[in-house]
């Protein structure tokens, strides 16, 4: 469920540049890594700015403790506006 919602809202910021709502189109999307170094070093040279990135950012506690008791959930957005030559 997770990973459904943050592809829906990776879907929705390409919508809203393909459509031009926002001016823009984002040049490469995608879901927040476990490990930002390892993904840059793998992804040099890929990501191409405007760029956003979504991640889970974890559960609110529960009103109550009983069945059913609706949590709230945290999204972060990461998003670059420019490129720049990166040198490992």
């Amino acid at each position: 469920m997770i990973a459904a919602i943050e592809n829906g809202l990776i879907a929705a910021l390409r919508a809203a540049g393909d459509t031009g709502r926002l001016g823009y189109r984002y040049l490469f999307t995608d879901s927040y890594p476990e490990d930002w170094d390892v993904y840059l070093k793998d992804k040099l040279g890929v990501i191409k700015a405007p760029a956003a990135w979504v991640t889970f950012g974890g559960w609110a506690r529960p009103d109550s403790n009983r069945p059913g008791a609706r949590r709230s959930a945290t999204f972060g957005l990461v998003v670059t506006w420019r490129s720049t030559e990166l040198a490992w």
